[in-house]
């Protein structure tokens, strides 16, 4: 979304898929994200990064806490380098927090300090901007 607008004054990003590339390549779910997505992407490349987000990095003005839990399978943690990686190359606000041992379900069924840890940084990452 805020590749798309600048109506926000802060984001956060989580469990998110920026690059539609990689991202069927590194998920537990490849076969659903081939017939989800139509192709593959030795098939259309293209088409591809233009549904990524990663793609309209250049459009990002909204400071951006990234938030990846490292056995995340659905949603690899690269997910999340990628576009932090991306950011930063284009001198973007941002912040990348990565919590070990936890999955996709971190805000969830995470470790107890996380699911702490996780939501002070959010609140602390909003009230900054």
């Amino acid at each position: 979304m805020i590749s798309l607008t600048n109506r926000f004054r802060a984001a956060v990003a989580q469990r998110g898929v920026y690059d539609m590339i990689t991202f069927g390549l590194t998920s537990d779910i490849p076969l659903w994200f081939i017939d989800e997505m139509g192709t593959t992407p030795w098939d259309d490349l293209n088409k591809l990064w233009k549904m990524s987000p990663l793609s309209r990095v250049r459009n990002i003005e909204t400071p951006l806490l990234i938030i990846a839990a490292t056995n995340d399978f659905r949603v690899a943690i690269s997910q999340s380098e990628e576009l932090f990686a991306t950011l930063k190359l284009h001198n973007k606000e941002a912040m990348f927090v990565r919590y070990p041992r936890d999955g996709h379900e971190l805000s969830r069924s995470g470790e107890p300090l996380h699911v702490i840890d996780r939501l002070k940084r959010i609140l602390e990452w909003f009230n900054k901007h």
